[in-house]
């Protein structure tokens, strides 16, 4: 199943928020990714046109431990 590492690791992010009581990624990081892939996904559809994205000027510093998910 290709699926059960991704799975995993997101069980396990959800399992971290509920003992920490806090979200294990910033609200910042979400709103860039669904911003970039909103903006992306109108572009192709208004015939690959260039869009001006002020919304996705958003302060966002990553934390210093990576989140990529590991076998």
């Amino acid at each position: 199943m290709p699926n059960v590492t991704y799975s995993a690791c997101l069980v396990s992010k959800i399992e971290e928020m509920f003992i920490t009581g806090r979200a294990p990624y910033l609200v910042e990081r979400t709103l860039i990714v669904s911003g970039v892939l909103e903006a992306c996904l109108t572009s192709r559809l208004d015939g690959h046109k260039r869009l001006e994205t002020p919304h996705l000027a958003v302060r966002y510093r990553a934390p210093k431990e990576s989140q990529h998910a590991r076998a």
